[in-house]
């Protein structure tokens, strides 16, 4: 009995291990199931007039803004071949932003503003993200 008590909570262990993995990931904001009801939503009135717009600038200078537009352009657009070209702008402004230590409050302000715009990007594409990318991305928002 001894000797089975080891390896009985190695197996519990190794059990937990997998069902953490196993388990979705934890969307901070919208989940992808929940895209079709922000598309009808967004056929007329202030989403209808936001929606046009970020399919109208999403291929802008990379930069907070055009990062805004893509994150809304990839949850409004229904067709999933469509949205490749707002995933891979996404991930181009992610992999090509540098993060430094801001100097003063205006900088602050923005260096803030500038990872959680970052961190919400990639918590939207992060289905659609490959695993490679996904670490280098992980790897670009940590902050020195």
């Amino acid at each position: 009995m001894k000797t089975l008590k080891p390896i009985f909570c190695a197996l519990l262990f190794f059990l937990a291990l997998l069902k953490s993995y196993s388990q979705e990931h934890p969307f901070l904001i919208v989940k992808e199931n929940q895209y079709p009801e922000i598309r009808k939503k967004a056929e007329s009135g202030l989403l209808g007039s936001i929606r046009s717009i970020a399919f109208q600038r999403w291929n802008g200078p990379e930069g907070n803004t055009t990062l805004n537009y893509n994150i809304s352009a990839y949850i409004l657009e229904a067709n999933p071949s469509a949205r490749k070209k707002y995933k891979d702008k996404i991930y181009s402004i992610l992999k090509n932003r540098t993060f430094v230590k801001p100097n003063g409050h205006g900088a602050l302000v923005n260096a803030t503003f500038t990872q959680f715009y970052s961190i919400l990007a990639l918590d939207i594409i992060y289905n659609a993200l490959l695993q490679v990318k996904e670490i280098l991305l992980k790897k670009t928002l940590e902050i020195i």
